[in-house]
């Protein structure tokens, strides 16, 4: 067997997930190891070409890169897209809010909390903190539980759930995909067909704080891909602290700036520049045209107290 047999061999078998047993014999040793040893110099080759600036390390022989102290497996290529430049966590952003409120967060609700960078990396900032981790792709979660379980200094601090959080208690169905977009039936994107879908027990947000025993939320993240709104009585009638919340173009620019409108009812409205509040109209421009370039907007969030 030359070479380019045995590298097809492999790659045959990859793709099936078979086992070729010739591939395994002591008589193709120095084939083997000069295949993986090829591979390996290619990738260094390739990480000091684009100058990718963030370590990638091996673990259980899967591949994770190391993003502000986390180890995130590398599932897509979501973490490999900066070159000459570190790449941090977005969710700095998140510990700056929460600072400026001077809020030291004893409960924390991550909803859409994807592959976990979010819920780790505020475990690692708030290690007081307990937090509930809601993911409702089963792809998604169970790179999430990986990633905790190569974290396991925040292991015990975070509560991962395979749940969909919704307006009803009950069952709903979801995109399964290893992806930052997975999506409700019920959200219709233009020009994009799904076709596979799991069904997830869902749990309107009252009724899971009230499974775990939760009264107050210090801190809560939703990115769930626009079925935000359909959380928002919880959102008016629950006490919470403080909000991070993602909108996205799925929904009109109408039915956001309508949501807004109701949040804005009960929540303080913080432009991330300066962390001063936005009146309505100030805030309802700024995501006008935020939304004329780009396809989604994290607004911050915190309660207004009542005034005496």
């Amino acid at each position: 067997m030359d070479k380019k047999e045995f590298a097809q061999r492999v790659y045959l078998g990859i793709n099936q997930k078979k086992q070729d047993t010739d591939l395994y014999k002591n008589e193709n040793r120095f084939l083997r190891s000069g295949l993986i040893y090829n591979i390996i110099r290619s990738l260094s080759n390739l990480i000091n070409y684009f100058d990718l600036q963030n370590e990638i390390i091996f673990e259980d022989k899967t591949a994770f890169i190391k993003v502000s102290g986390l180890k995130l497996m590398i599932c897509t290529p979501y973490y490999l897209k900066h070159v000459g430049t570190k790449i941090t966590s977005t969710f700095i952003q998140s510990e700056e809010f929460l600072s400026n409120l001077n809020i030291k967060p004893k409960n924390i609700i991550d909803i859409g909390a994807c592959w976990g960078e979010c819920s780790m990396y505020l475990a690692s900032k708030f290690q007081e903190a307990k937090i509930f981790s809601v993911e409702g792709s089963p792809k998604n979660y169970n790179i999430l539980k990986k990633n905790l379980s190569h974290n396991p200094q925040l292991n015990s601090l975070i509560k991962p759930f395979n749940i969909i959080m919704s307006g009803k208690d009950g069952f709903d169905e979801i995109t399964n995909t290893i992806s930052t977009m997975n999506v409700v039936k019920k959200i219709k994107i233009q020009n994009l067909k799904f076709e596979n879908y799991e069904t997830i027990k869902t749990l309107t947000l009252k009724t899971f704080l009230k499974e775990n025993n939760v009264c107050e939320v210090d801190f809560l993240k939703i990115d769930i891909e626009g079925s935000e709104q359909d959380l928002i009585e919880d959102l008016l009638t629950i006490k919470i602290k403080s909000m991070q919340i993602e909108l996205i173009n799925y929904n009109s620019l109408d039915t956001n700036l309508s949501f807004i409108k109701r949040l804005f009812t009960k929540f303080n409205i913080h432009n991330p520049e300066n962390w001063n509040y936005e009146d309505l109209e100030m805030l309802n421009k700024r995501v006008t045209n935020h939304f004329k370039k780009y396809s989604h907007i994290d607004l911050f969030l915190s309660f207004k107290e009542e005034k005496i």
